[in-house]
């Protein structure tokens, strides 16, 4: 570091990052409503939390439920009661030990409702 001392911006700029993700996550599981809850832990994952990527064909989250439903601090079977509404909805689709979100825009929408 000491020969690259331009190597701090970037260093410090990771740093940045963690803590808006930490921050929105502390603040994501203040919500008292278990469907926004779920949701914004789902967009967060996904990277599009607070805007689309550039690509949203292949929103897809690999992960098992039951690791999911911890991030989210509830059960289960809420966490599944809550994804199999929004399967229905058609705002995402259940792959094997994976979601794949496909309206990330109508799920922020539910956020927003709450606040």
């Amino acid at each position: 570091m000491a020969e690259r001392p331009g190597w701090w911006r970037h260093i410090a700029t990771q740093i940045d990052e963690l803590c808006d993700i930490s921050n929105m996550m502390l603040v994501d599981l203040t919500r008292q409503d278990s469907e926004a809850r779920a949701v914004a832990m789902l967009l967060r994952l996904a990277g599009c939390r607070h805007m689309d990527p550039p690509d949203i064909a292949d929103l897809e989250i690999r992960m098992s439920q039951a690791d999911m439903a911890a991030m989210a601090v509830m059960s289960r079977n809420t966490f599944n009661a809550i994804i199999g509404r929004l399967v229905e909805l058609g705002l995402l689709e259940l792959g094997y030990r994976s979601i794949r979100l496909l309206k990330p825009a109508a799920l922020r929408d539910i956020l927003f409702r709450e606040e």
